[in-house]
């Protein structure tokens, strides 16, 4: 018994990622909408529209725990340095699923340059805290946000040139 299997033609799609994930922006091949690779199509369309499975909003998302976490210490008679930065690191994720969740590409572009900006405040919040003497004794913590800081920052900005590219 002979199958009688055609070639299909390929089409080309380009997958943006962030450029510290482990899947780069490469073409990738159609699948066929029967069984198998019609469930495999589903998984993979339903797995990339999470954004927490998005490399730069896990940098982000662990500047927030970390923050939460280290300035849980801060004395709560030094006013509201704590609430600062803890506002500061949620706005460098909100913005970044904000744009996630965008279709324009010029509209991501925007969110992801919030981002980036946000990060900014952040270290600025983040250097205010440590020469009030929040971080005494306690450096490590400081140097801690300071790395998780220019990541996010790191990670932004690949991104926000993959997208500034497109939008153009």
């Amino acid at each position: 018994m002979q199958d009688d299997v055609q070639p299909q033609e390929e089409s080309q799609e380009v997958t943006i990622k962030d450029e510290t994930s482990e899947e780069q922006a490469q073409p990738q091949q159609q699948v066929s909408d029967d069984g198998n690779n019609q469930r495999q199509k589903e998984q993979r369309r339903s797995s990339s529209k999470r954004f927490e499975d998005f490399g730069v909003w896990q940098s982000a998302h662990e500047l927030v725990v970390t923050t939460h976490r280290l300035t849980s210490i801060f004395d709560p008679n030094t006013g509201d340095m704590r609430d600062r930065l803890v506002d500061a690191a949620h706005e460098v994720s909100k913005t970044l699923v904000q744009g996630y969740n965008r279709k324009d590409p010029k509209k991501k572009l925007e969110f992801y340059e919030a981002s980036r900006d946000a990060t900014f405040v952040y270290q600025d919040i983040l250097l205010t805290a440590r020469d009030l003497s929040m971080f005494a004794d306690k450096q490590e913590d400081f140097d801690k946000l300071l790395d998780l800081t220019l990541e996010s920052r790191k990670r932004v900005t690949g991104l926000i040139k993959k997208y500034r590219e497109i939008a153009r």
